[in-house]
């Protein structure tokens, strides 16, 4: 079951053509449901980081991690420090970045696979969860 979801009025904006030639959507509504994290959220940081990971080139970052059976989080590992900087490395908001993966992933059609799986790209995750497709 998926932790977020998209408004009633929810439409894909526009069918693109990505870098593999296969057509993804670019939603406008996709809403996080911060649930634990709604404190963190609500900052400056956190609207930054929902906007930053729903983004096409991150979410399809992720993807790949997936797909190579590695953290969805190591895709976008060293750009959210290049991003974000040493904001990002406190512990509880590298749980709400994790938080927000899921719900990215799930949207996208991915499931949890794994947690706790080591993380060897970066310096900012040591263990993050792997997805994988659903069938």
């Amino acid at each position: 079951m998926a932790l977020c979801g998209f408004g009633a009025d929810h439409k894909p904006r526009k069918k693109t053509l990505d870098v593999h030639r296969e057509y993804v959507y670019e939603y406008t509504r996709m809403k996080y449901n911060p649930m634990n994290f709604s404190d963190l959220a609500e900052t400056e940081l956190g609207k930054k980081l929902w906007a930053y990971l729903t983004r096409t080139d991150s979410r399809l970052m992720m993807k790949t991690a997936s797909k190579l059976k590695r953290p969805a989080v190591e895709g976008v590992a060293e750009e959210l420090l290049e991003e974000f900087g040493d904001d990002v490395r406190a512990d509880r908001i590298k749980q709400m970045v994790g938080h927000m993966v899921r719900q990215i992933m799930e949207a996208e059609g991915y499931q949890l696979n794994a947690s706790h799986v080591p993380v060897r790209i970066g310096k900012l995750f040591t263990k993050a969860s792997r997805y994988r497709k659903s069938e």
